[in-house]
């Protein structure tokens, strides 16, 4: 009888184990990013390699108010096996979520751009490239788990979970225009597989 217990309890261990995981989202190893750097104001579109997703986001004003003097920033890492496809570019104004989700509901931001004072990324405030991300062979894309962070110019934003990428930007311009008197905002959402 003694046995029996101790059997219960580890059945009902594995069994949460269990649960837990499949509650979590893909883990973004974050040992191999980096940050892709902006330095001129006309159309220069940060892109993550094909085989890294996006998690970190700086925007600025009218100045070159990022980290290194710079007009904007991407934070990518990359996660072996992991792809893109089906590839389209949007634009936003200044203040307008631009939500790859608006898209597609599996869609994930693989590139951006963010603006000075004008209309800096082909002819919009922001620019995201929104693709369809596959991981070892099987779809990924974002859960409905998502948060919009804002900050101030120059401020940069990281998602804040292990298993988040970015899938939306905001971008303001010379003023705060985003949510809450903000100057730009990332959209970070979990990281799983869809099918």
């Amino acid at each position: 009888m003694g046995s029996q217990p101790k059997m219960f309890a580890r059945a009902v261990f594995t069994c949460s184990l269990l649960i837990l995981q499949s509650q979590a989202g893909i883990k973004v190893p974050q040992d191999d990013c980096d940050w892709l750097v902006a330095h001129d104001f006309n159309d220069d579109v940060l892109k993550c390699d094909g085989n890294e997703v996006a998690v970190g986001a700086c925007g600025g004003g009218t100045n070159r108010d990022c980290p290194e003097n710079s007009v904007h920033q991407l934070k990518c890492c990359a996660i072996p096996g992991y792809y893109y496809s089906d590839c389209n570019a949007y634009g936003g104004g200044h203040g307008i979520n631009n939500n790859c989700l608006d898209h597609g509901l599996n869609l994930l931001l693989e590139a951006s751009c963010s603006s000075g004072h004008a209309n800096d990324c082909r002819g919009s405030s922001t620019m995201t490239e929104c693709c369809t991300g596959h991981l070892e062979g099987r779809d990924v894309g974002p859960t409905t788990e998502c948060t919009w962070e804002y900050a101030g110019h120059g401020v940069p934003l990281e998602c804040g979970r292990s298993d988040e990428v970015i899938v939306g930007r905001c971008g303001s311009g010379r003023y705060n225009d985003c949510l809450g008197d903000t100057s730009h905002g990332i959209l970070c959402c979990e990281l799983d597989y869809v099918n």
